[in-house]
């Protein structure tokens, strides 16, 4: 049986976190690097200061998401780095570093010493996940937690209130941030379905006025189906004091948001559509694998009910399975999308 877990123990987790990984960030011109990468099958790289302008400070071990962001930086195909001759991107690499044109200065955030997690802009604030989650304990007397991930690009922390449950649904928050880069800070409502523990997010201010195509931060070219929920977003730059009022008010707006959610999923049960097709165009719009519609649909089997809902409830469950807490959370999204898609 799985244990109750309330907010606390959420900042509990991730106060916990903080002291283990020991993050510290430095400001500094790339510039003043020299990228060194390693020849064998596990992809490794470093930044060793170059001699006389960090004292002291050891070669920092590049993480693979860092990695990508440092490329991505400098417009060096991070396939080359696999395809050449280390000696050969080091050398490439190098010269962009020294010899790029765009902007030079960046903010390297590091854990356990030497480990450089991201690679980011100057211009980035860091909102770490215990500052966000500290703010938003006062809000959350009585909400359990029904689903937690601390994940290497993204945390996500969804909760509901048991003792405003409505036949078997329950209103929910869901808060997700990146503490490398990934994503602006988002705090959305969600439908939690207590007899099987789904998770429906809402879309944003309007649910539904948010809708838009998500890519991937690093292939420009891999468009997906948006239903990413567009929320109420805090992105990492910017006047940090003003995240206290942000949290606030993107916590009371979602009583709102979940009025509006609430009424869709009801509605969606009075719609029957062709369930097994909306589910597969719902997945090749989303680019999801062969095997995420494969569980999608057999989640479907489980609980048959041709329906609008009953393929929110598909993707929802589904999501269940997913290992990766950003495919989990896209998945779910894709459950709000049918909502949206066959409701209109």
């Amino acid at each position: 049986m799985d244990t109750i877990r309330t907010f606390d123990h959420v900042v509990a987790e991730a106060q916990r976190r903080t002291i283990e990984l020991n993050p510290v960030d430095r400001w500094s011109s790339l510039d003043r690097f020299e990228f060194l990468p390693t020849e064998g099958e596990r992809r490794l790289a470093y930044l060793k200061p170059l001699e006389g302008t960090s004292p002291g400070l050891p070669p920092l071990q590049l993480s693979e998401h860092a990695l990508r962001q440092l490329m991505a930086r400098v417009d060096y195909p991070i396939k080359l780095l696999d395809r050449l001759p280390a000696k050969l991107s080091h050398l490439s690499v190098n010269w962009l570093l020294q010899h790029y044109l765009g902007e030079r200065e960046a903010l390297i955030r590091t854990v356990r010493g030497n480990i450089a997690r991201a690679v980011l802009g100057s211009r980035y604030t860091p909102l770490d996940d215990v500052e966000i989650l500290t703010l938003a304990a006062p809000y959350m007397d009585g909400a359990l937690v029904r689903w937690e991930a601390f994940g290497e690009l993204g945390t996500h922390i969804s909760v509901s209130w048991p003792a405003e449950a409505e036949d078997g649904l329950e209103r929910g928050v869901h808060i997700a941030n990146s503490e490398v880069g990934v994503r602006s800070v988002t705090i959305q409502a969600i439908l939690y379905r207590a007899a099987c523990g789904n998770i429906l997010p809402a879309l944003g201010r309007g649910d539904g006025d948010d809708i838009y195509r998500r890519r991937s931060p690093f292939s420009r070219n891999r468009a997906q189906l948006g239903t990413v929920a567009g929320g109420w977003r805090f992105i990492h730059t910017g006047d940090k004091d003003r995240l206290a009022a942000f949290v606030r008010d993107a916590i009371e707006d979602t009583r709102r948001q979940y009025d509006t959610l609430l009424a869709r999923y009801r509605a969606g049960l009075e719609k029957e559509i062709d369930a097994i097709g909306a589910i597969e165009e719902l997945s090749k719009e989303g680019d999801l694998t062969r095997e995420q519609m494969k569980r999608t649909l057999e989640a479907f089997a489980q609980e048959y009910s041709p329906t609008v809902t009953g393929v929110a409830n598909a993707f929802t469950r589904a999501a269940r399975y997913e290992e990766d807490p950003e495919e989990r959370y896209y998945m779910q999204n894709l459950g709000t999308a049918a909502l949206h898609v066959y409701l209109n």
